[in-house]
């Protein structure tokens, strides 16, 4: 966004800060705001048709910001790339994460089951031996302070 907004300086530095100016409706016709404004698809696209034109521009000064802002489009393009991956690397995890859960339950509960076979006599016994869950504990008051007198 930074080199957007050099460039667009630089369209209103040839213009002497007329908006209404040809050459920068040619590259803004809606302003900066709606390119800068828009989500990174988006502004992908905008910047991207900015670039198309920038390649026909004679002005040696402003074709050259055509470099930097494509470097820029191609490192966001890329990071947002690295995004999605990773994004959907996560949900992978977590989804891997539920089948283990389930799978240990399923497990704990088997044995659980095998060992009430066991003990079949004495109904609580298969409870002993597995660790029992902590219970949450309960957050404790702050203290009130004394009230002050005068």
């Amino acid at each position: 966004r930074f080199l957007l907004r050099r460039f667009y300086t630089a369209v209103l530095g040839k213009t002497n800060n007329s908006r209404k100016a040809p050459l920068f409706l040619r590259y803004f016709p809606e302003g900066v705001a709606p390119v800068v404004g828009a989500p990174l698809e988006n502004e992908l696209v905008k910047v991207g048709a900015i670039l198309s034109k920038l390649a026909e521009e004679e002005d040696a000064d402003l074709a050259g910001h055509a470099g930097p802002l494509t470097a820029a489009c191609n490192a966001l393009r890329t990071a947002m790339d690295a995004h999605a991956a990773a994004m959907e690397a996560e949900s992978g995890a977590f989804a891997i994460i539920q089948a283990e859960k389930l799978n240990w339950l399923d497990s704990y509960r088997l044995d659980h089951r095998e060992i009430g076979r066991l003990y079949y006599k004495d109904p609580k016994k298969p409870d002993t031996f597995f660790k029992a869950a902590p219970r949450a504990k309960k957050e404790e008051k702050p203290a009130e302070p004394a009230a002050k007198s005068n």
